[in-house]
C-alpha cells in the first residue's frame, strides 16, 4: 500500500499522566494513539459511522517501541497512516514526536477490526471506509500552524472557489467575457472591469519570482482594460515584492486570513439555519442582496454577486430562518479540505437576533461532517467580521496587502 502523507494530531502532555520525575507513563502513549485515532476517523469524514452508525471496531493487537521521553506541558505530535487493509481488519501506525522536532520518540503499531455495533461480529471493510482510511486524513491536521504550508492550502482554496465563481459567471453572463488564467499557481481572474473578484489569487505562493510570469498576469488585465491588483499573502519570497515595487505598484488595503479547525457547535435556540439548493438558490441570493439594502452603494452589486455564487459548483448555501421568514444567509465551498466560509450577511431588521452565530455554527458543523480540517474567513482589520470570527475560535493566521499598478 502507497505511503500516503501522514495524518497529524497535537497533545500537550498533562500533569496528571506522568511521573514524580514529569516523564510520561509509557501505558499513556495507548491512550494518546485512542485518542488520536478519534480525529483521524473524523478527519477522514467516517467518525459518526462509528459514533452513532452501525460500525464499530475493536482493538486486536498493539505493538509499541519507546525510543526517547516525553515530559509535563510538552506538546506531541501523533502522525497517523493506514499501512495495512486485511479482509475485515486495518493496520494504524503512529509516531510520536516533540511538535516541531524530527526525532520519533515512540512507535505504534495498532490492529483493529471492524465490527457489527449490534452483534459485535466481525465484518468485511466496505470500500468506502478502505478509501476513507487510506485517503481520508492524509495531510490533515488537528493543529495548523501559521506557516507557509498552511498559506498554500488557503490562498489555494480561495484560488479555486473564485475560479469556480469566474466560470459561472460566464455560463450566466457569456457576454461578461469572464474568464482566467493560472501562470504557475498564481490565478488572475477577470469578472468585469469594477468586480472585487477582478484581481489575482495566490500571487507569489506557488511558484519562484519571475518577471515573465508577472507580464503575462499584466498581459491578461491590460487586454481587459481592467485594473491590475494582486492579493499578497506576507509569507511569499521577498522578492515578489520587488518585483512588485519596481514596476510602481503600491498598496491599497489590508486582509485578514482567519482560521480554525471545523466542529460542531451548539445550535441556536431562536434561529434555525438549512442548507437550500435548487429552486431556493434565488432566494438565498435575495435573502444575502437585502442583508446590504441598507446601503445603496453596495446593494447592487452584492446583489449581482450573490446570484452568481448561488450558481457556483461547488457552493453550499445556508439560510437562517426566524419563525420561518428568511433573516440571514451565508455560503460555504470546499477546496483541498479547507473550508472557505464567506458571502454572509443578515437583513437589517433582524440583525443582533444571533443570525450570524447560527450561520457560522452551522458551516462550521457542515464543514466538519465533510472532513474539512481547517476552516478559513477573510476579514477587513478591526471589522465587525473579525471579532465576530474571533468570538467563535478563529485566529488570524496572516494579513494579506493588495497592491495595484499605478496608472
Amino acid at each position: 500500500m502507497a505511503a500516503a502523507d501522514p495524518f497529524r494530531h497535537y497533545l500537550r502532555v498533562r500533569y496528571v499522566e506522568c511521573d514524580a520525575q514529569k516523564v510520561v507513563f509509557n501505558s499513556r502513549y495507548s491512550e494518546y494513539v485512542d485518542a488520536g485515532m478519534t480525529e483521524f476517523l473524523r478527519a477522514a469524514g467516517i467518525q459518526h459511522e462509528f459514533a452513532a452508525g452501525p460500525l464499530d471496531f475493536q482493538l486486536v493487537k498493539q505493538t509499541i517501541e519507546w525510543r526517547a521521553p516525553a515530559h509535563f506541558d510538552e506538546v506531541l505530535e501523533l502522525s497517523m497512516r493506514a499501512t495495512r487493509l486485511g479482509t475485515t481488519s486495518f493496520t494504524v501506525a503512529t509516531d510520536f514526536r516533540l511538535a516541531g522536532r524530527d526525532r520519533v520518540i515512540a512507535a505504534i503499531e495498532t490492529v483493529y477490526v471492524l465490527v457489527d455495533a449490534t452483534t459485535l461480529t466481525k465484518m468485511p471493510l466496505p470500500d468506502r471506509i478502505r478509501r476513507a482510511l487510506v485517503d481520508g486524513a492524509a495531510g490533515k491536521a488537528t493543529r495548523q500552524f501559521a506557516d507557509v504550508s498552511l498559506a498554500r492550502r488557503l490562498e489555494g482554496a480561495e484560488r479555486d472557489a473564485n475560479a469556480r465563481f469566474v466560470e459561472a459567471r460566464a455560463s450566466l453572463d457569456p457576454a461578461s467575457g469572464a474568464a482566467w488564467i493560472d501562470v504557475n499557481g498564481t490565478a488572475a481572474m477577470f469578472d468585469g472591469v469594477d468586480s472585487p473578484i477582478t484581481q489575482t489569487f495566490g500571487f507569489g505562493l506557488f511558484a519562484p519570482p519571475a518577471a515573465a510570469d508577472l507580464d503575462r498576469l499584466e498581459r491578461f488585465f491590460d487586454g481587459r482594460s481592467a485594473p491590475v491588483h494582486h492579493e499578497v499573502c506576507p509569507l511569499v519570497d521577498a522578492a515578489h515584492l520587488d518585483l512588485l515595487v519596481g514596476r510602481g505598484y503600491r498598496p491599497i488595503e489590508f486582509s485578514h486570513v482567519l482560521y480554525r479547525r471545523p466542529a460542531a457547535c451548539g445550535p441556536s435556540p431562536a434561529v434555525a439555519v438549512r442548507i437550500v439548493g435548487g429552486a431556493e438558490s434565488s432566494l438565498w441570493a435575495q435573502t444575502l442582496a437585502d442583508g446590504w439594502s441598507d446601503q445603496a452603494e453596495a446593494a447592487p452589486v452584492i446583489a449581482d454577486l450573490a446570484r452568481v455564487m448561488a450558481a457556483r459548483a461547488g457552493s453550499h448555501l445556508f439560510l437562517a430562518e426566524e419563525d420561518g421568514r428568511p433573516i440571514a444567509a451565508g455560503s460555504l465551498s470546499i477546496a483541498d479540505g479547507v473550508a472557505i466560509l464567506a458571502g454572509a450577511s443578515t437583513s437589517p431588521a433582524a440583525r443582533r437576533r444571533g443570525a450570524q452565530s447560527a450561520l457560522l455554527a452551522a458551516r462550521l458543523a457542515f464543514a466538519a461532517e465533510q472532513g474539512c480540517d481547517v476552516a478559513m474567513v477573510v476579514a477587513l482589520p478591526g471589522s465587525g467580521s473579525q471579532r465576530n470570527a474571533e468570538r467563535h475560535g478563529f485566529r488570524i493566521a496572516y494579513t494579506r496587502t493588495k497592491w495595484a499598478r499605478r496608472r
